[in-house]
Protein backbone atom coordinates (compact mmCIF):
# COMPACT_ATOMS: atom_id res chain seq x y z
CA UNK A 1 0.00 0.00 0.00
CA UNK A 2 1.62 3.34 -0.76
CA UNK A 3 2.06 5.41 2.21
CA UNK A 4 0.25 8.72 0.40
CA UNK A 5 -2.95 8.53 -1.49
CA UNK A 6 -5.49 10.89 -3.27
CA UNK A 7 -8.43 11.72 -1.57
CA UNK A 8 -10.83 11.62 -4.34
CA UNK A 9 -13.61 13.51 -3.03
CA UNK A 10 -11.00 16.71 -1.65
CA UNK A 11 -8.54 15.80 -4.71
CA UNK A 12 -5.75 15.87 -1.52
CA UNK A 13 -2.97 14.19 -1.18
CA UNK A 14 -3.53 12.08 2.17
CA UNK A 15 -0.95 10.82 4.69
CA UNK A 16 -2.06 7.48 5.83
CA UNK A 17 0.58 7.44 8.39
CA UNK A 18 -0.89 10.31 9.89
CA UNK A 19 -4.30 8.56 10.65
CA UNK A 20 -5.01 8.68 14.01
CA UNK A 21 -8.22 7.65 16.49
CA UNK A 22 -9.26 8.58 19.97
CA UNK A 23 -11.91 5.20 20.72
CA UNK A 24 -12.12 1.15 19.51
CA UNK A 25 -14.01 1.32 16.17
CA UNK A 26 -17.00 -1.57 16.90
CA UNK A 27 -17.96 -4.40 14.78
CA UNK A 28 -19.99 -3.26 12.01
CA UNK A 29 -19.28 0.44 11.31
CA UNK A 30 -20.22 1.58 7.82
CA UNK A 31 -16.91 1.74 5.32
CA UNK A 32 -17.25 3.24 1.52
CA UNK A 33 -14.38 2.03 -1.19
CA UNK A 34 -14.36 2.46 -4.83
CA UNK A 35 -12.85 -0.62 -5.52
CA UNK A 36 -15.44 -2.41 -3.48
CA UNK A 37 -18.36 -0.04 -2.79
CA UNK A 38 -19.89 -0.15 0.77
CA UNK A 39 -19.19 -2.81 3.47
CA UNK A 40 -19.06 -2.99 7.46
CA UNK A 41 -16.08 -4.12 9.90
CA UNK A 42 -16.15 -7.46 10.54
CA UNK A 43 -14.09 -7.25 13.41
CA UNK A 44 -13.40 -3.97 15.58
CA UNK A 45 -10.60 -1.70 15.71
CA UNK A 46 -8.62 -1.23 19.12
CA UNK A 47 -5.38 -0.04 17.75
CA UNK A 48 -4.38 1.95 14.41
CA UNK A 49 -1.37 -0.67 13.43
CA UNK A 50 -3.53 -3.30 13.11
CA UNK A 51 -4.96 -5.53 10.38
CA UNK A 52 -9.19 -5.75 10.30
CA UNK A 53 -11.91 -7.53 8.35
CA UNK A 54 -14.09 -5.96 6.63
CA UNK A 55 -16.94 -7.47 4.61
CA UNK A 56 -17.54 -6.54 1.25
CA UNK A 57 -20.47 -8.25 -0.81
CA UNK A 58 -20.20 -11.18 1.51
CA UNK A 59 -16.42 -11.55 0.74
CA UNK A 60 -14.08 -10.44 3.39
CA UNK A 61 -10.89 -8.38 3.13
CA UNK A 62 -8.35 -7.40 5.48
CA UNK A 63 -7.52 -4.04 5.48
CA UNK A 64 -5.03 -1.83 7.63
CA UNK A 65 -6.99 -0.08 10.49
CA UNK A 66 -5.28 3.00 9.27
CA UNK A 67 -6.61 3.08 5.68
CA UNK A 68 -9.88 2.53 7.24
CA UNK A 69 -10.01 5.39 9.68
CA UNK A 70 -8.01 7.46 7.30
CA UNK A 71 -10.31 7.07 4.23
CA UNK A 72 -12.92 4.18 4.42
CA UNK A 73 -14.96 5.13 7.11
CA UNK A 74 -15.07 9.16 6.68
CA UNK A 75 -15.79 8.46 2.92
CA UNK A 76 -18.93 6.09 4.48
CA UNK A 77 -19.85 8.72 6.87
CA UNK A 78 -19.89 11.38 3.94
CA UNK A 79 -22.04 10.27 1.65
CA UNK A 80 -24.42 9.17 4.49
CA UNK A 81 -24.87 12.98 5.44
CA UNK A 82 -25.24 13.55 1.71
CA UNK A 83 -28.61 10.97 1.97
CA UNK A 84 -26.96 8.60 -0.06
CA UNK A 85 -26.30 4.72 2.00
CA UNK A 86 -25.43 1.01 1.64
CA UNK A 87 -29.25 0.54 0.75
CA UNK A 88 -29.86 2.77 -2.61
Amino acid sequence: MCSQDLDTQTGKIVNIEDAVYTKCIPMSTLVYSEEHGWGATFTGITGIDEKTSVKFNGKLELMDARLLIAKLIPAAEKLISEGKSPNQ
